[in-house]
């Protein structure tokens, strides 16, 4: 791995007008849904039809926009911790909680959240699930905390009714003291049919990356900080098979910006790191288009960001959220986190639609 300091480079090419970002962005405040659930995950379908999971087995869904929200309750799940959630056009929701062991377990509903079942749940004692993707309605993928000293990684090939340990012999050896981020839900991303990338941290700040759908890994440094339990990656984008970024950092330090940040251009392999002090600690990463340009967002404790070229990023917000979601519509960004804190960015100009 090649980490490389960023001066002058541009790495993605943009072409939007020298405006500030916030002269693009609206933040919409929502009224706190519970005060005592700390939200982590969220998915957001349009701008008014927003999914959002937390701690206390709490589940929301809203299809105003945020005026109101409809609790949504599993059985015999109430001190669950639900770190990840997801969903498809057909009302098909899947929501996963972390936890040690048999609380790490992932639940689906074919009725937009009338009914559940169980369709996961973690079978060893030191496992720990932190984030699930699907690349289409019957494949998808969830990762946890290393195994028998492999990452921990499940694939599902029926909609997400069955899950499948992926064989350790076709991942590589997880260094001792690795771990996951069950912090936003973005630990992992998909792309296309195929692409897989899984963010890790603890000893080092790796990246395990699939071309094909969970047959064959490689794994790549970075140079997002490491060295603790509480350091790494957090959050993984990539808007095509070769531009990413990974943010990150340490979780007991929420104002600290060193080695927050890293960008790739070719799929993962090298990283260029951005100077400290670019962003705080940060732990979920997006994108979104303005005027039919990509613009970054990203979101952590201590505020929400914005970049137009990945590398100049300027504060949005001074009120900061752990978990951010694109509507499919491309019209706003929803973000949630603790204190049952929701809010909205909407945009300001027209725009076209973002794959998330």
């Amino acid at each position: 791995m090649r980490a490389i300091v960023v001066g002058l480079i541009i790495l993605f090419s943009r072409t939007l007008p020298g405006q500030s970002l916030s002269h693009h962005f609206k933040t919409e405040r929502i009224q706190p849904i519970d005060n005592s659930v700390s939200f982590r995950g969220i998915f957001a379908i349009t701008e008014n039809d927003v999914w959002v999971s937390g701690t206390h087995g709490a589940i929301y869904h809203s299809i105003n926009g945020g005026k109101s929200f409809q609790k949504i309750e599993i059985p015999d799940a109430s001190d669950l911790d639900f770190r990840d959630i997801h969903c498809f056009p057909n009302h098909t929701i899947f929501v996963m909680s972390a936890g040690n062991g048999s609380n790490s377990r992932i639940y689906k509903s074919t009725d937009n959240g009338r009914t559940w079942r169980l369709s996961f749940q973690n079978p060893h004692q030191d496992g720990f699930l932190n984030s699930l993707a699907f690349w289409d309605t019957s494949h998808g993928i969830a990762v946890g905390d290393p195994v028998n000293d492999h990452a921990y990684i499940l694939l599902t090939s029926d909609g997400g009714n069955h899950w499948e340990e992926v064989d350790l012999k076709q991942v590589p050896d997880a260094l001792p003291g690795e771990c996951g981020f069950a912090a936003s839900g973005t630990c992992v991303t998909v792309l296309g049919t195929s692409y897989a990338w899984i963010g890790m941290g603890g000893p080092k700040a790796r990246i395990y990356k699939t071309p094909d759908r969970g047959k064959s890994w490689h794994v790549y440094e970075t140079p997002i900080l490491c060295g603790k339990n509480s350091t790494g990656i957090f959050s993984v984008y990539f808007e095509n098979e070769k531009d990413g970024v990974v943010v990150g950092g340490d979780y007991t330090e929420e104002d600290s910006s060193e080695r927050t940040i890293a960008l790739t251009k070719d799929g993962g392999i090298n990283w260029l790191f951005l100077k400290n002090g670019t962003l705080p600690f940060q732990s979920s990463v997006g994108e979104i288009l303005i005027e039919g340009e990509q613009v970054f967002i990203s979101t952590g404790p201590a505020g929400i960001y914005g970049s137009k070229d990945g590398v100049e990023w300027e504060k949005i917000s001074h009120e900061g959220y752990h978990c951010l979601s694109v509507s499919k519509d491309s019209k706003v960004v929803w973000l949630a986190g603790s204190s049952g804190r929701v809010a909205r960015l909407s945009i300001n100009r027209p725009c076209s639609k973002v794959r998330r």
